[in-house]
């Protein structure tokens, strides 16, 4: 299954927050409760938006050449420089001149999966570590990315959705560019850490939230 990717704009809350809400209820239905079990609503995807300053240019498989073998994704996400050069959601998904800034300020994107139009993942990339990540962990690199909130709609698991996923992810990081993307999981029936071992993450140490252990995961880029 071929999936197109975008940028969420605000317009795009509610529909992310639903999505969100039903991986977590499968997660519940199948796992039992748990720390997996969240209530998303649209002012919470709306707060993960606010930081955002990005742009999202469209790369051919003729332009990329000789990249597509390093580039899995067809689309290049590039970070835009700090204060005074943010980008309003509504360029989100135009095309903008490619730019290699210096590390700009916090910053964060939520990407949409889409499959015939149909809204069926989603995922959060951002430059500040999320509160439960210990950075004591990983590898010190200049410009990490951590990647949060991916979640794919439960009628659509285990049709690669989440591998393309991350193979957008990747991309995205390269050409900003990172030097890891980092995330955690559940050590857990719930948790995806062996997924993402499959993915090409190494798991760089664990943690304790809510009485469940987590695990840390990187890759280096």
């Amino acid at each position: 299954m071929r999936l197109t990717f975008n940028l969420a704009a605000t317009s795009d809350a509610p529909d992310v927050a639903f999505l969100r809400n039903a991986a977590s209820a499968d997660l519940v239905a199948r796992f039992g409760p748990g720390p997996w079990q969240a209530r998303c609503t649209e002012l919470g995807v709306l707060a993960d938006l606010r930081p955002s300053s990005v742009g999202l240019r469209q790369v051919d498989a003729e332009e990329r050449g000789a990249e597509a073998s390093r580039q899995p994704s067809e689309d290049a996400l590039l970070l835009s420089a700090g204060p005074g050069q943010r980008l309003p959601h509504a360029n989100r998904g135009r095309p903008v001149a490619a730019r290699r800034p210096a590390p700009p300020a916090a910053t964060c994107s939520i990407f949409l999966a889409r499959a015939a139009g149909e809204l069926i993942a989603t995922f959060r990339l951002a430059t500040k570590k999320p509160w439960a990540i210990d950075r004591a962990f990983f590898t010190p690199v200049p410009r990490p990315l951590y990647l949060t909130t991916m979640a794919v709609a439960p009628a659509r698991q285990r049709q690669g959705i989440g591998r393309q996923c991350l193979a957008h992810a990747f991309s995205v990081a390269r050409a900003w560019p990172a030097h890891s993307l980092c995330l955690d999981a559940y050590a857990a029936s719930a948790g995806a850490g062996e997924f993402y071992r499959k993915c090409g993450f190494r798991s760089v140490g664990q943690a304790n939230y809510r009485g469940v252990p987590l695990l840390y995961f990187e890759a280096l880029l």
